[in-house]
């Protein structure tokens, strides 16, 4: 769920996916949503536009529950942990896909 804290409501209801969320971090631009999974998902959601369906787009994956997820401070990039005893380090060159993943 996404919060309007000045109006304390909910602004949109969504289900990246099928099991416990256990990291949520926003891009720098605030516009783009990475979660993190115990379905060892690692997800995109484009926020920006409230009217329409919020989609999810799959952007890594671990072989066990992803613990955290992290942007890159500057970079579209981020890493990832998981129960698997791995590090993922996700690097995209083109903003809309992930190109590299070094473990």
């Amino acid at each position: 769920m996404l919060w309007d804290l000045r109006k304390s409501r909910p602004l949109r209801h969504f289900r990246p996916h099928t099991s416990e969320v256990r990291s949520v971090r926003f891009s720098a631009g605030g516009h783009l949503l990475l979660t993190g999974s115990y379905d060892q998902t690692v997800k995109v959601t484009d926020v920006r536009d409230f009217q329409t369906d919020l989609t999810s787009s799959l952007v890594a994956h671990h072989r066990d529950k992803v613990i955290q997820c992290r942007w890159h401070p500057a970079e579209f990039s981020f890493i990832t942990t998981s129960v698997d005893r791995t590090v993922g380090c996700w690097i995209s060159t083109d903003r809309l896909r992930i190109d590299q993943t070094l473990e």
